[in-house]
């Protein structure tokens, strides 16, 4: 697929990875030490959540997350005694849902103000308050970038 995994490409695809894991029980929040050791509780959730998305211009977005999961609990049966009995198990594995959404912006991305256009945010700085006729530090806008230097001059 070209543009797979880049910025400027229609595709990408990416995957997560979640894992925790316990072997102590705990009633309301406090250690629960003699279940613990009698029944010896094991459990392991690890989680891959595998992500598409498809560009489709500049405003719409089309997103899908499928889920897989790896889950593991043990204990130890029957309850004989610290370390007595066998330790027995089962795996929760497969598929979870599959997520679909889809995003439109309302105004046209390329329009908009960022980091690498040749607008710049002029934040409050107290050097700069004043500066700008009839507007005050909490309703300032951004301005171009060709404006005089002190109204782009960061605070310290």
């Amino acid at each position: 697929m070209p543009g797979l995994g880049s910025t400027g490409g229609k595709f990408q695809l990416s995957a997560g990875w979640r894992y925790a894991s316990a072997d102590r029980s705990y009633f309301n929040s406090r250690y629960n030490r003699s279940f613990t050791e009698l029944w010896g509780p094991k459990i392991r959730l690890s989680t891959l959540d595998v992500t598409a998305l498809y560009k489709v211009n500049n405003r719409v977005r089309l997103t899908g997350t499928l889920p897989v999961v790896f889950n593991n609990f043990s204990t130890i049966l029957p309850p004989l005694g610290i370390d007595q009995g066998a330790r027995r198990g089962f795996g929760i594995n497969g598929v979870g849902d599959l997520s679909l959404y889809g995003q439109s912006f309302v105004l046209n991305p390329s329009d908009i103000p960022s980091k690498t256009s040749p607008w710049v945010w002029v934040s409050n700085c107290p050097q700069a308050v004043g500066k700008l006729e009839g507007s005050s530090p909490t309703n300032r806008v951004s301005i171009p970038a060709q404006d005089p230097p002190i109204l782009r001059r960061r605070c310290r």
